[in-house]
């Protein structure tokens, strides 16, 4: 509660997050004092939050609705939504395949976003 930004980082696993991070969102809920299209307190408003994400095929593809999941909590919560940084490995590359020269660029790219973001 304390934190002013916080980031979701999951492998994306059939268009989603994993089980465990969706369990974490689904407790969430009790965050917030209505349900739907009411507005009212949140635990969570003014808050910031972003995605990390890898994946097995193309991310924009595979991230899209977990992304679309997130923007709308956010919306709910009244949370600035920052951002993703998203990754994708193709299908049997090495695992250090992940530890590419882009993806560290676009690593270090968001994490310049974040700490802007919180900053400010």
């Amino acid at each position: 509660m304390k934190a002013d930004c916080f980031i979701l980082a999951s492998p994306i696993f059939i268009w989603y997050c994993t089980a465990p991070m969706k369990a974490m969102l689904d407790r969430f809920y009790g965050l917030h004092k209505y349900y739907g299209k009411q507005r009212g307190p949140s635990l969570l408003e003014g808050k910031m939050c972003g995605i990390i994400a890898t994946c097995g095929y193309d991310f924009e593809y595979a991230i899209s609705p977990f992304e679309d999941g997130i923007k709308r909590f956010c919306e709910h919560f009244i949370i600035m939504y920052i951002g993703k940084a998203a990754v994708q490995k193709n299908a049997g590359d090495d695992v250090d395949k992940f530890e590419t020269e882009d993806s560290k660029k676009i690593a270090v790219d968001f994490a310049e976003k974040v700490i802007s973001c919180c900053t400010k």
